[in-house]
C-alpha cells in the first residue's frame, strides 16, 4: 500500500465522509453517498481533497441545497462532482431494501467511483 486514504461514506457515513474531508489533509480522495456537506459552507474551504458526491434526485433533503454546495465549492476551488440519479431516492444503492434499490443507479455510481479512484491512484 503506499498511504494513502480515501474515504467512502453511504448516509450518515456519507456525512462523516464529508466532515473528515474537510478536518483532515491525510485524506486523498471522498466519496459520500447522499451524504450532508459540512455547515456551515464555508468549512468546505478546509477541504484539500477530490470529492464525489451521489445523490438520488427524490431525496430533496440533500439535492435541494446542491446547488449551494457547489457554488461553495466552485467559489473555494474544490474539486467536486456531484451525480444525481433520475427516478432514485435516498438509500438507491441499499440493495437490502427493495423500496429504495436501484440497480441501475447502484452499478452506475459503482463504476464511477471505481473510475474516479483509479485515476486519482495514477496521480500518486
Amino acid at each position: 500500500m503506499n498511504g494513502n486514504v480515501g474515504v467512502l461514506g453511504f448516509c450518515f457515513g456519507g456525512t462523516y465522509a464529508f466532515a473528515l474531508a474537510a478536518s483532515d489533509k491525510r485524506v486523498k480522495a471522498t466519496v459520500p453517498f447522499y451524504g450532508h456537506a459540512p455547515e456551515p459552507l464555508d468549512k468546505v474551504d478546509k477541504i484539500s481533497c477530490p470529492i464525489l458526491a451521489f445523490y438520488g434526485e427524490q431525496d430533496t433533503n440533500l439535492v435541494d441545497p446542491l446547488p449551494e454546495l457547489k457554488d461553495a465549492m466552485k467559489k473555494y476551488d474544490k474539486n467536486f462532482d456531484a451525480v444525481v440519479y433520475p427516478n432514485c431516492g435516498h438509500a438507491f444503492f441499499n440493495d437490502t431494501n427493495p423500496g429504495r434499490y436501484n440497480k441501475e443507479a447502484a452499478q452506475d455510481s459503482w463504476k464511477n467511483l471505481l473510475h474516479f479512484l483509479h485515476k486519482l491512484s495514477t496521480k500518486f
